[in-house]
Formats: C-alpha cells, structure tokens, sequence
C-alpha cells in the first residue's frame, strides 16, 4: 500500500509566490495566506503531524491550526523552546478579525448543534490568530521538507472557523483536513468534533481531502461521507 508521504508527493505544489518572496518585516494578508492550498486542523493542540505530513510531501506549504484550549503565550512558547523540528521562524504576523472577515461574520444556517461548546473555551483567555513564517534549517535539504512553510494559529472553534471562513467569506474547502477524536498527547479533548465536524460537511456539500485518525472515525467515516456524495 502507498504511504501518505509517498501519495501526496505526486500532488506537489510550487511554494506560493508570496511566501517564497517573503522577506522579515513584510506584511502579509490574510487573503495571501487562504489564496492558495490549505491545511485546515481543527482542535489541532500543538500536534506538529498536519505540516509534517504537508511539508515532507511538499503537497501543501499553509496551514491553519484552530483551537480554543490553546493560549498564545502557550503556542509563542512551545514555538521558542520545540519548534518545529527543521525550521525555525523568520517572520511572525498578527491578523485582526476585520482581516480574517472583512464582510464580518456569517450566520450559521445550517442544522447543526453546537450548543455548549463555546463554554468550554479556556476562561478569561484573550483570543488571536497570527501566522509564523518557518524556514527550513539550513543543513535540511529537499528530501526533510518544503524550503518554506506558513502556519496560522486561530483562537477560535474549529466547526464555526470552517463554516464562517472556508464555506461563506471564500468560498472553498480546506486542500487537506485533519480530523481525529483526541488532543495533543492522546487526551480526548475533542471527542465530539470528528462527529459534529463531518455533520457540517455534509451540509455544507463543501468537501475536502480528509485525513483521518482516532477511533469515532471508524465508526462514522463510511456513513458521513456517503451523506457528503449525495
């Protein structure tokens, strides 16, 4: 059987001209960064795998991680000390809401049930969004990965972002979506996401290429994406 690695590698992209021409102190817009293919992780906690499993195939070069048990002096701080293993930052942007949504936000019109989700939000936590510029280390080659990888981290919940962002303000899917049951370290944090998520795929007919793992995906996979085809 084909590797994921092995897979996506036949779907390489150039770097996008933005990011390749990026240089510290530039500005970039939100727009730039949704312009092109998309790695969407909803409650993505700091698991690395999304831009490793991008980045080595060279496939994709954007990501956005969402979550709303993160901080940011959190992400800043595991950013400084771990990293991502290869890189290091050149660059790092903060976007305002009026970047992210510059015709505001969007109703949700679909039959879903988000109730109760919001109040788990981590409380008295400021929110943000802002996007780290990553370079490849130089004594890493081709082979480790793309010579330059962008990553947006979003306060925010990850059914919401997809629907108000990708399905209403531009109107496309996620390249790539990661979907799984648990959080960062295999705490199931997120256990109803998967559920809920593909739920609002399904109303939304906005598809994706999903990447999938964790157990509730064994049981509902088939199902969703049967509702999704139709």
């Amino acid at each position: 059987m084909i590797s994921t690695n092995d897979y996506l590698s036949q779907l390489r992209e150039e770097i996008p001209q933005w990011l390749a021409d990026y240089r510290p102190g530039d500005r970039v817009s939100f727009s730039d960064f949704m312009s092109g293919r998309v790695g969407y992780y909803p409650g993505s906690g700091l698991d690395g795998h999304l831009v490793k499993v991008g980045g080595m195939s060279h496939s994709v070069h954007c990501f956005l991680y969402v979550d709303y048990l993160e901080t940011r002096e959190h992400i800043v701080r595991e950013l400084a000390v771990n990293g991502f293993r290869g890189y290091h930052s050149i660059g790092r942007i903060d976007f305002s809401e009026e970047d992210m949504y510059p015709h505001g936000h969007h109703q949700l019109d679909v039959d879903i049930d988000l109730s109760g989700r919001i109040s788990s939000m981590i409380p008295g936590a400021k929110p943000y969004c802002f996007l780290e510029i990553l370079e490849r280390d130089a004594d890493k080659n081709d082979s480790w990965g793309a010579e330059r990888l962008a990553v947006t981290f979003l306060f925010a919940d990850g059914i919401m972002t997809y629907y108000d962002l990708f399905s209403r303000e531009y109107g496309k899917a996620p390249w790539i979506l990661l979907l799984q049951d648990y959080g960062f370290g295999g705490k199931r944090r997120h256990r109803c996401l998967p559920v809920i998520f593909l739920e609002c795929l399904c109303e939304t007919k906005r598809c994706a290429f999903l990447f999938f793992a964790g157990e509730v995906f064994r049981k509902t996979m088939s199902i969703s994406l049967r509702k999704m085809s139709n």
